[in-house]
């Protein structure tokens, strides 16, 4: 079982979950770094934890491509609200949600709603380094001088929107070899499979899938 408090340090969290759940790649991603990838498997137990650990929110996730199909008590998560766009995060709002969701006390829109926040808060943040460092800063105390503000979610809406399609299109410009390799469980890979590695190439991206195939810090399976 992973846990996630939350509490400012959530970009730190995060990371620690991503690598479990993800795997090494050889392809070299904007910023210098390497891109991870999803791992085929039975579903994935998470949990979210208010700060004071009285109130623990259980979510399943796919470990294919990190998507969350149960939030507490709702069978199935579905596709976020129209209105997602709309939802900010801060640290009262996302522990209403856990608590509120927890204990089931909201439903309808309402629920839907907290619901969307939590996956975005958790999913997209595993998918995206930059949006958990914001999320972690967003979750700083707002009672202070110089205190975060609560951070809207359609500054991100366009980006996370087009992971799916901007991980296809990094895996579509790769040779066979490197694709192959990268898929390859990091313990499976010998010789040239440890070593060969390659820039992904994003020239003939549309402007969304840019911004997402660059924010990415993971790629779902192709």
């Amino acid at each position: 079982m992973h846990e996630l408090v939350i509490r400012p340090d959530w970009a730190q969290q995060i990371g620690q979950v991503r690598a479990s759940l993800t795997e090494d790649t050889n392809i070299i991603r904007w910023g210098n770094t390497f891109y991870r990838c999803c791992r085929s498997g039975a579903p994935v137990a998470l949990r979210v934890v208010t700060p004071d650990r009285t109130v623990a929110l259980s979510l399943e996730m796919r470990p294919n491509d990190l998507y969350i199909t149960r939030v507490g008590l709702a069978t199935e998560m579905g596709r976020y609200g129209s209105l997602t766009s709309e939802l900010f995060v801060s640290a009262p709002k996302f522990e209403h949600a856990v608590r509120s969701l927890a204990a089931g006390s909201v439903h309808g829109d309402q629920a839907f709603g907290l619901r969307s926040l939590v996956v975005f808060c958790v999913a997209e943040a595993l998918r995206f380094d930059s949006l958990a460092h914001d999320v972690g800063f967003a979750l700083l105390s707002v009672n202070v001088a110089g205190g975060a503000r609560a951070m809207p979610l359609g500054h991100w809406w366009p980006t996370v929107h087009a992971w799916g399609q901007a991980c296809d299109a990094v895996w579509a410009e790769l040779d066979v070899d490197l694709r192959r390799a990268s898929l390859l469980p990091a313990a499976l890979r010998k010789g040239q499979d440890r070593t060969r590695s390659a820039r992904a190439t994003y020239s003939r991206m549309s402007a969304d899938l840019l911004n997402a195939a660059r924010g990415a810090a993971v790629l779902k399976l192709p």
